[in-house]
């Protein structure tokens, strides 16, 4: 399923928890905040974990005990606009304040956009529309949908979506995604130790693959999934062949060994979220 992650920002977003159903059965997920900075806050901290933004036209800035006002939409605008070199995020104003829909110095001030009024059933449905449809413009909203299983996961997120980005870009001369496939297929062996898998006595990357890689093990861990976590460790591991490995990439004589290795990668992610989800 396709969903798409909205954060809302309203003061009074408990007394309205009928939007949040419709956006639901609409596949939008609403992750509501009472203030502006508290919205903001959570939209920086995982500013790739938003595929829109709601934005009330009137409420609270920094705290509940204050009137409500304009200061909190203007907040939260000059936010999302500062931060467009790390990521577009389209936003909305949905708004109950009918007083704003016909002030044209407003409505210059949320940079001519659209308002949807709270009180208009067609104008609730055409936010949700708009919102799918803008969204789906995002690569990295593109790419959740494309990989939802992945994100399924307990993958790190970010680092994740570095790499399907890399993956869906061919973007291929770049040497610095083995390490992130690294850090990822560490996490893993980290957790195979928290399961009993690997020994802990075991620190070494590559030793913790051939422990893995072991045909004793091939119940637990299927044969092709091995070959993955092999190849993954082979490649990615520090060394002098890596250095080498590097050179290749980047002058493009292995133009497909970062997609492949991803590609490898993800396998091994499916394989270990399964076998957790089989022995809680």
């Amino acid at each position: 399923m396709q969903t798409y992650q909205v954060l809302w920002i309203d003061d009074e977003w408990k007394k309205q928890s009928d939007f949040i159903t419709e956006a639901e059965q609409e596949d939008i997920i609403i992750k509501p905040y009472e203030t502006a900075k508290a919205g903001m806050d959570a939209f920086m901290s995982n500013i790739n974990d938003w595929d829109a933004i709601i934005l009330d036209a009137k409420g609270f800035d920094e705290s509940a005990d204050e009137v409500a006002s304009l200061k909190g939409l203007f907040r939260a605008i000059q936010t999302i606009t500062e931060q467009k070199t790390r990521r577009i995020v389209p936003w909305f104003v949905f708004s109950g304040q009918p007083d704003r829909f016909n002030n044209e110095e407003f409505k210059q001030s949320i940079h001519g956009k659209e308002l949807y009024n709270k009180s208009i059933q067609a104008d609730k449905e055409k936010l949700f529309k708009d919102i799918k449809e803008e969204a789906g413009k995002s690569l990295e909203t593109q790419i959740r949908h494309e990989h939802a299983d992945i994100f399924a996961t307990n993958v790190d997120k970010s680092t994740i979506l570095k790499l399907l980005t890399a993956l869906k870009t061919r973007d291929n001369k770049n040497p610095a995604h083995l390490n992130d496939i690294r850090k990822i297929m560490e996490d893993i062996f980290d957790e195979c130790i928290a399961k009993g898998i690997i020994s802990s006595s075991i620190t070494k990357f590559n030793e913790r693959s051939i422990t893995l890689c072991d045909r004793s093990l091939q119940a637990k861990v299927p044969a092709y999934i091995q070959r993955n976590i092999h190849s993954v460790v082979e490649i990615t591991q520090t060394g002098s062949h890596r250095t080498k490995t590097d050179q290749d990439i980047r002058s493009g004589a292995a133009p497909y060994l970062v997609c492949s290795t991803i590609t490898e990668l993800l396998n091994v992610i499916l394989w270990w979220d399964g076998y957790k989800k089989a022995n809680p």
